[in-house]
């Protein structure tokens, strides 16, 4: 009797123990603190877009439906049929998810014409114009829309995929945070996530995903590449890695922006830098399933012809020589700004213009302040990604301008010129700055432009309660339409996201010591071992593989 007592108790001690290990340490819980809060505003702020839309209120949002209720229900692999634009497949799908368009590209008419998804479930042959797509995202976010295809299953899809993008935003926040000095990355961060970011981000479409995906790679990979404390990180490289995942499978160009935003980053391109790279064994497996996964995505996209573009609204009359089309994109650009800060719903949604004002003159200001502190090898990464995002669209127009139309969107280009305020406000951390200067320009960018997200919401909402016109009101809970979750709730949901992280960028760099421990002493080394660090404008070798990994 007394040996089991014994036992008992020693089994008590024993599980007391390791239950006693598992309880997150005070230190544990205050470092993930950051990114639980930096998920809750994201989180808000894209799923207050995602009950606030009507179905379909997205671009292309029910072909992404369509496809992701077909990968959830076994129908993977279609086959290449002329079904929606000149191209896509058809799936077997509930006559509830199929509503007509009747307010698409119709500013003055409200969404009311359309019915609500739901009803009548009989399986039907449906054209999806994304129908041929590479499956992951839509295997991440179809189950909802197997099991319950109507309003339920739509929002719970919206839902999950502004999980997925804030998750993301959160990593890049949380690396901001953490790995750039005096946190000015921050800074970069606000001005990368514009409310197209958001918009996208709260609808069924890898758009969002993949928008996110970018801003991810470059606040990881900037600190990880150019920050003498976070090399060797191994919460950065799987940051970078994930981030990099999701560009090299979401989209069509998305292995390109990778591909070229990386290269931008090692630019001056060296054979010692390369093979320093090449050292470190995380980054080569993380390099070799990237690549893997970008080869399958190709191979997908190339076997079921997804590369074809479909017909597209936005034609020119009669053909135009290559020349003339180069200088139609050059037009367009500021129509791409306007629609990467936001042209909402199908691109029928205008915010006021103080709103593109604001955007363009703080994103350019932190650019050109970069450039002016930067040397040459961080001029010419600034110009590398900034050259590549003009040229990479303008040949894509050259190659199918004359068959298809300008096909180019401001969003689709977006993914890569993230990059440049990221890089811009890395090169300005680097930089000998009067002391508080960092903080200011980081808490200027959040008190300027987060409030824009409100009124992005607010008038893409009176665009799909009440049309725009004339006699338009003002007031977002008014109109013959409303959200199944009613006006209020996206509004509420969008104030809640604002007030969130405003106060996070507000208080993040209050707290901000000029340098961590770890900066200064490898900054001290810098002074007389020139080989010691690289910074962000510096050409010498990235990082040191031979260096143990740095702690925080």
């Amino acid at each position: 009797m007394l040996g089991m007592r014994q036992t008992r108790i020693r089994r008590l001690v024993v599980f007391a123990a390791v239950m006693a290990h598992s309880v997150p340490r005070p230190a544990a819980v205050a470092e993930r603190r950051p990114w639980l809060l930096a998920f809750a505003g994201f989180f808000l702020l894209l799923g207050a877009w995602a009950v606030a839309a009507p179905y379909a209120g997205f671009p292309d949002e029910r072909d992404h439906i369509l496809r992701a209720y077909g990968v959830a229900t076994g129908q993977v692999v279609l086959e290449p049929a002329t079904a929606a634009n000149g191209g896509g497949a058809f799936v077997d799908a509930p006559r509830s998810l199929l509503v007509p368009r009747c307010w698409q590209f119709k500013a003055d008419r409200p969404a009311s014409c359309a019915r609500e998804p739901g009803g009548d479930e009989t399986i039907v042959r449906a054209p999806t114009a994304a129908g041929r797509y590479f499956p992951l995202y839509y295997a991440l976010v179809g189950a909802p829309l197997a099991l319950s295809p109507d309003w339920l299953g739509v929002v719970l899809a919206r839902l999950i995929s502004a999980a997925l993008c804030a998750a993301l935003l959160a990593n890049a926040f949380s690396d901001a945070l953490r790995w750039s000095r005096r946190r000015v990355l921050l800074a970069g961060l606000v001005v990368a996530a514009t409310p197209m970011v958001a918009h996208m981000g709260g609808a069924v479409n890898p758009s969002g995903l993949e928008l996110a995906a970018g801003i991810a790679f470059f606040a990881a990979a900037l600190p990880l590449l150019f920050n003498p404390a976070a090399r060797h990180n191994r919460t950065l490289l799987w940051h970078v890695g994930v981030a990099a995942l999701a560009l090299a499978t979401l989209r069509m160009l998305g292995p390109a922006w990778l591909g070229l935003g990386a290269l931008a980053l090692l630019l001056p391109l060296r054979r010692a830098t390369l093979a320093d790279l090449w050292r470190w064994r995380g980054l080569r497996l993380w390099g070799l399933a990237v690549v893997g996964s970008g080869i399958a995505a190709a191979v997908w996209a190339f076997a079921l012809k997804a590369t074809e573009p479909n017909a597209y609204f936005n034609k020119e009359e009669g053909p135009i020589g290559p020349l003339g089309i180069v200088w139609v994109e050059i037009q367009r650009w500021p129509t791409y700004i306007q629609e990467m800060i936001g042209i909402m719903s199908w691109l029928d949604a205008l915010m006021p213009g103080v709103i593109y004002v604001a955007w363009t003159v703080v994103a350019g200001a932190l650019v050109v302040w970069a450039f002016l502190f930067a040397d040459r090898a961080g001029r010419l990464r600034l110009v590398a990604i900034a050259g590549a995002a003009f040229l990479v669209p303008t040949a894509l127009s050259v190659a199918y301008a004359n068959t298809f139309g300008f096909i180019t969107q401001g969003r689709y280009i977006l993914p890569l010129l993230v990059g440049l305020p990221l890089l811009g406000a890395m090169i300005i951390s680097q930089a000998d700055l009067p002391t508080g200067v960092g903080q200011q320009l980081v808490r200027f960018c959040a008190v300027v432009l987060l409030p824009t997200h409100i009124v992005a919401l607010m008038f893409t909402m009176l665009r799909w309660q009440q049309g725009i016109g004339e006699d338009t009101s003002l007031n977002p809970l008014v109109g013959v339409w409303h959200p199944v979750l009613g006006s209020a709730t996206p509004l509420i949901a969008c104030l809640a996201a604002v007030a969130i992280l405003t106060w996070l960028y507000w208080t993040t760099v209050g707290a901000a010591r000029d340098v961590t421990e770890a900066e200064s002493q490898t900054s001290a080394a810098s002074t007389t071992d020139p080989a010691a660090h690289t910074t962000v404008t510096g050409s010498r070798p990235i990082v040191s593989p031979d260096a143990p990994p740095a702690t925080p």
